[in-house]
């Protein structure tokens, strides 16, 4: 007992540390977590008010989907043309059936595109003002009203592609009008500034709060759905506020719905409906985010799958589930080959793309029922160049004489045969 006794006394005493407290420290801690979660919310309403709006979001939306399928351009798309160029080169259709030679050049503001042979030659010229024509057999310039493609020319160059792309590069080469090829270059050289009136257009009719905006969760994610409506009064406000040409003629009714993930703004699905009430049509567009799919008016459905990166990409298309076609890209030596095949027939197309420095050939082949056909379009690239800056002479094109007039309006491979 004495033992234990002593054992205990002799045990050394255990103190445990005091802590004072801070109640200050305390106090401070609380107040950062406090402004913290302030700063957080106020900068997600910012954030939510501000990049999470109808107009900002259906813009970007568009822009996004745009940049996921710009790699298919990538093996064509090989030189700069913003700033001044010249390109020069021959263009021939089965194997030098057909021949002339073509020279575009850029020179600050200016633009001159001539094709020619050895005798007859056209140019399409802009000084940077207004649109001219040059015949080399005609000592005067000739001026006429420019027109920007309209839905209906717009449509008609779908349905030539649509049937067969190689009569439809055919026609636009060698077939077409001098005219049609004068507003054709003309709508490309002002594509910036009709999508930018769209674009401004779109935004100023979007800014009025035409849209609905939600936030809910979908798919377990805090999201926000935008919805928005137009009629034929509004789609051409949109379409047509400025210098284009694009007007819709029927009654239509639009709905457009899209999600995007309210913290990373990443696009759920998009939603386009499109109701032609004149016609009694309806279209159905949608984006999963991954994959597009077009419904036409007879229900049929098409889904367009692209995956892919710089050096090879594949696009195929299903027509109700099934493969229809596919058209593929890829990197081979010094080449970018392009392959467009449809599944249930005897169609494919060809396109080789080979640069060598400032040497380019672009090589267009079809195989239609076992019969080739090929256009080849080859030349030379350089950054330097110059427009001689002579006092044009101009006349108007009711003012020409007929001769010439109907020279404009017949095929350029006619006029420089």
């Amino acid at each position: 007992m004495s033992d234990n006794y002593d054992s205990i006394l002799k045990e050394k005493k255990v103190y445990e540390d005091y802590t004072p407290t801070h109640p200050v420290f305390k106090k401070f801690m609380l107040l950062a977590i406090f402004l913290s979660l302030v700063i957080i919310v106020v900068s997600y309403v910012v954030y939510y008010n501000t990049f999470l709006n109808g107009e900002t979001v259906f813009v970007n939306n568009v822009v996004r989907l745009i940049d996921n399928y710009s790699i298919i351009l990538n093996g064509a798309d090989n030189y700069e043309v913003n700033n001044n160029y010249i390109f020069n080169g021959d263009i021939l259709l089965d194997n030098n059936k057909y021949k002339y030679k073509y020279s575009f050049i850029k020179d600050g503001g200016k633009l001159k595109r001539t094709f020619y042979n050895d005798n007859n030659s056209v140019s399409f010229y802009y000084d940077g003002d207004s649109n001219y024509i040059k015949l080399s057999n005609y000592d005067k310039y000739i001026s006429l009203d420019n027109e920007l493609f309209s839905f209906d020319l717009y449509r008609d160059e779908y349905d030539r592609f649509n049937n067969n792309i190689f009569n439809y590069l055919k026609y636009i080469l060698f077939d077409d009008s001098i005219i049609s090829i004068y507003n054709r270059l003309y709508s490309i050289d002002n594509r910036d500034i009709v999508i930018s009136d769209i674009r401004n257009n779109f935004i100023s009719f979007v800014g009025d709060s035409e849209y609905s905006k939600k936030f809910y969760f979908y798919n377990g994610r805090p999201s926000v759905k935008f919805d928005i409506e137009l009629n034929s009064k509004d789609i051409n406000n949109i379409l047509s506020n400025g210098n284009n040409n694009l007007v819709v003629k029927d009654e239509y009714n639009v709905i457009i719905s899209c999600i995007n993930d309210a913290v990373t703004n990443d696009i759920k699905n998009i939603n386009i409906i499109i109701n032609n009430k004149t016609k009694d049509k309806r279209y159905v567009i949608y984006y999963d985010g991954k994959d597009i799919i077009f419904t036409d008016s007879d229900g049929v459905k098409y889904k367009y799958s692209l995956t892919g990166n710089s050096k090879r990409f594949n696009l195929k298309i299903y027509k109700d589930d099934i493969l229809y076609s596919a058209l593929e890209g890829e990197v081979d030596n010094d080449k970018y080959i392009y392959n467009y095949q449809f599944i249930d027939k005897l169609e494919r197309y060809t396109l080789e793309v080979t640069n060598n420095n400032n040497k380019y050939e672009y090589k267009f082949i079809s195989n239609v029922d076992n019969k080739t056909n090929n256009i080849v379009i080859s030349g030379e690239y350089s950054k330097d160049s110059a427009i001689s800056s002579d006092e044009l002479d101009v006349v108007t094109y009711r003012d020409t004489l007929d001769k010439y007039r109907n020279i404009i309006s017949n095929s350029l491979i006619k006029f420089l045969k």
